[in-house]
């Protein structure tokens, strides 16, 4: 039998992988989340997929690239990013695992072995790893296909995500990551696919994919109001849900829907504390307003009062700049600034502008980090 004629799950499925759980190697049986992100990956180009930990999708999507260097007849470089070293070398590690244990009659030579690449001597194909910002990150940064591993932590996603699609080219790019900030490029690639602006395909895989994710109530367990929406929701069980009350007492709701978020929207409602109560803001219709920095919703009224509130970034490329002007009466928006390059000092320059169009309205800026620059300009002009 020629291993290489094997389909991509049967390939996989003769692997062997850590099992954390039972602390020895094992057979890499798929669950039903890798099955499914399997089928994903062979019929889409960008994949990017929101999740729920310990579901195994990163060990997926390693043994979905070890399958294709290891059956690759050109030398095709694959790529894997993290967020930090270790996390990268982690990955390493676990493409590592897959060769050492293939039987000896299907371990192909290898041209080279170290901390940082694989390189299957015959066919050239390698597979590299890189860390996010770091050295070796993308100004080194050769791929023709790359797996982005906790994407939503890198320290400029924007930069990243530009030059992996101009290195990678038509060649497949695939992200993975828990949420982190809401806003943010994964979150924003995720909010253009899921409208069809871009060419990502969204793969969620939530909690309740994992079958052990599950514990026995008590005889007299009853379910809240609130399990009970879960449960007609969700199609839960009462096990399910009663393994969730008990990661609740441990965990809190904020980190619960971090870690083990139910649906796409959960895992960045969790990513933030707010003021408001969620339920409260679900009811929130959003303006489509474009894609300009400045978007004027109403004209000014001389006769109308306003208030305006700034939140600051760096302008570096990251997370965004934001000034919001509401109507007094009406308590409704009326202008709009959105820009995640300008800077904190231009920023200022940007408010004095707007508070002389908009009746001198009382100005909220954020003080925390970067936001003191920007109060500073607003007070020397």
């Amino acid at each position: 039998m020629d291993i290489k004629n094997l389909s991509a799950e049967e390939f996989i499925s003769s692997l062997y992988i850590y099992n954390k759980e039972r602390k020895r190697l094992t057979f890499f049986d798929l669950n039903a989340a890798q099955l499914d992100l399997l089928e994903v990956l062979q019929r889409s180009n960008r994949v990017i997929v929101p999740k729920a930990r310990q579901l195994g999708i990163s060990t997926l999507i390693r043994a979905y690239f070890f399958w294709k260097a290891y059956c690759a007849e050109h030398p095709r470089p694959y790529a894997v990013m993290s967020h930090t070293r270790a996390s990268a070398e982690g990955l390493n590690k676990m493409d590592k695992v897959f060769y050492k244990n293939l039987p000896p009659k299907y371990r192909v030579p290898l041209g080279k072995l170290n901390t940082r690449h694989m390189v299957f001597k015959e066919s050239g194909a390698s597979m590299d790893i890189y860390t996010a910002g770091g050295r070796g990150g993308t100004r080194s940064f050769a791929a023709a296909a790359a797996h982005l591993s906790e994407f939503a932590f890198y320290p400029n996603q924007e930069e990243t995500i530009a030059e992996v699609e101009a290195t990678v080219g038509d060649g497949q790019i695939i992200i993975e990551s828990t949420a982190n900030v809401p806003g943010d490029k994964f979150h924003r690639l995720i909010l253009d696919a899921q409208e069809g602006k871009n060419d990502w395909v969204v793969a969620f895989y939530g909690w309740d994919m994992k079958p052990e994710y599950r514990k026995k109530p008590p005889n007299k367990y009853r379910l809240s109001s609130e399990e009970r929406k879960l449960r007609d929701t969700h199609d839960l069980d009462v096990e399910q849900l009663y393994w969730r009350k008990k990661k609740l007492a441990t965990l809190g709701i904020e980190k619960f829907r971090r870690e083990f978020p139910l649906t796409v929207e959960e895992s960045f409602k969790a990513s933030t504390v707010p003021y408001f109560d969620l339920e409260v803001l679900e009811w929130i219709e959003p303006i489509p307003l474009g894609t300009r920095a400045h978007r004027p919703i109403e004209k000014s009224n001389p006769q109308e009062e306003y208030v305006m509130g700034v939140d600051v970034s760096a302008g570096v490329g990251g997370d965004f700049s934001a000034v919001t002007i509401l109507s007094l009466s009406t308590r409704e928006p009326v202008y709009h600034f959105e820009s995640n390059t300008i800077s904190p000092s231009q920023l200022g320059d940007v408010i004095i502008t707007l508070t002389g169009k908009y009746n001198s309205p009382l100005v909220l800026v954020e003080a925390n980090g970067y936001g003191s620059t920007t109060l500073n300009q607003i007070e020397r002009s």
